[in-house]
């Protein structure tokens, strides 16, 4: 199983956290960005792989064997062609299902741009997908939602618990 993250890999350590210690070194991770000072400590000892550019992500993972693959904050799409040889999953920090309209980026951003006299979500949520080659239409195989909170901060802390949820449902059955 490979990891993709971008940045600190916060929400991939935690998850990998849970795992066994043979479970764990049988996963690779991966990143395009790592933002050094920020970091997670797991990662230090964990050896993750960088590549400067997600060209060069692509090319690997186009090279290697098909295997699962989990987006845990990697902030790039890939292609066609990767979509297609690996089963690949991602989370997308919105109840896409009963509001697909919050579909593609910064989904929390627009809910609290929202006009505070009409509020129209006043429940949000996390969805784990397959990916596919279409940005966030892939199979939906679980939905988290939770009421809204007063503050944006507060919805991102309240996406990222409810991510680490979902990642844990999805690797009991992988």
């Amino acid at each position: 199983m490979i990891i993709l993250i971008s940045r600190s890999g916060s929400t991939a350590s935690k998850l990998l956290n849970q795992l066994s210690p043979v479970e764990r070194n049988q996963v690779k991770v991966i990143s395009n960005n790592f933002a050094t000072e920020k970091l997670d400590s797991f990662f230090i000892h964990h050896h993750p792989i960088e590549f400067k550019k997600h060209k060069e992500i692509e090319e690997f993972l186009l090279e290697i064997e098909p295997t699962k693959i989990l987006l845990i904050g990697y902030l790039r799409i890939l292609s066609k062609k990767v979509c297609e040889r690996h089963e690949i999953y991602n989370i997308h920090p919105a109840d896409i299902v009963n509001h697909p309209e919050l579909k593609g980026k910064d989904p929390i951003e627009r809910v609290y741009q929202e006009d505070p006299a009409h509020i129209k979500y006043d429940r949000l949520g996390v969805v784990l997908h397959k990916v596919i080659p279409e940005v966030d239409e892939g199979k939906i195989l679980y939905l988290e939602t939770f009421p809204r909170s007063a503050t944006q901060l507060q919805a991102y802390i309240d996406s990222d618990k409810a991510a680490l949820n979902l990642w844990k449902k999805l690797l009991d059955i992988v």
